[in-house]
């Protein structure tokens, strides 16, 4: 099974074909920035896309940005 990826801008830092030979992941979404990659996931959460992983290179207000 492979997930759906969908992306905003290539990163350099992730390999999505790998990522998306994972068994448990539904579809991959990747951003170039973002505020919080755990906003994504809750404005998603409600959504029958899951399990999603949330992906990117700068976290503008994450609580992981570090």
């Amino acid at each position: 099974m492979s997930s759906e990826i969908s992306f905003d801008y290539p990163s350099a830092w992730f390999d999505f074909e790998e990522l998306a030979s994972l068994p448990i992941l539904g579809s991959i979404e990747f951003h170039r920035e973002c505020e919080s990659t755990n906003n994504l996931a809750l404005q998603e959460a409600t959504t029958d896309s899951l399990p999603k992983l949330f992906i990117t290179d700068c976290q503008t207000a994450g609580r992981g940005r570090g």
